[in-house]
């Protein structure tokens, strides 16, 4: 019945959260022009649903379903047609992936990749490439690389060593807890 099949949804929606700390630097990186989209191998509609019920739809300027791609994560191919949709090139680019195929499919599209530890480790992360490791989007070294970055047009920190150009043409992919995780 359609009361049955609304139930599953209307669940969702009351338990699902932005983690902490993506509003405010989707904010952040709103007030400075910063351009953000998510690749996900998540269904569209799973995608759609999601940022609806958590109010983020407008902060992304593209959406890239794997589906719309010929290989899904952990080829690179989600990742590339996000910069191509955005107009950028993976040292314009940053990632912020919770899975491993996506952080595999991240750094196999060259860009620097942060992993976000919602259902893997730092270690399990890094054995994939990610370039550092956070908890949330609270983290403290993540927010004084980004907040440097800005006052700093010319390159984007993320970890020693790291370190990406363009700033004003830089790109967050964004995963939300949850979203994406049954299908990576």
């Amino acid at each position: 019945s359609a009361a049955l099949l609304c139930f599953p949804r209307r669940l969702a929606k009351s338990r699902l959260r932005p983690l902490p700390g993506l509003v405010s630097l989707l904010d952040l990186l709103q007030r400075e022009g910063v351009r953000c989209g998510v690749v996900t191998n998540a269904p569209p509609t799973e995608l759609s649903f999601g940022l609806h019920c958590l109010g983020l739809t407008p902060r992304f300027q593209v959406l890239v379903p794997s589906v719309e791609c010929e290989h899904p994560k952990p080829h690179p191919a989600p990742y590339t047609e996000g910069m191509r949709r955005l107009g950028l090139n993976s040292q314009n680019a940053i990632a912020f992936e919770d899975s491993t195929a996506g952080v595999k499919s991240a750094v196999a599209a060259g860009l620097v990749t942060i992993g976000i530890m919602t259902s893997r480790s730092a270690e399990e992360l890094a054995e994939c490439g990610a370039a550092m490791a956070i908890s949330d989007f609270d983290d403290v070294a993540l927010l004084a690389s980004v907040r440097s970055a800005l006052s700093a047009p010319s390159s984007l920190g993320v970890a020693p060593g790291v370190t990406v150009s363009g700033r004003s043409q830089c790109t967050v992919t964004a995963l939300v807890r949850g979203l994406d995780t049954e299908h990576q």
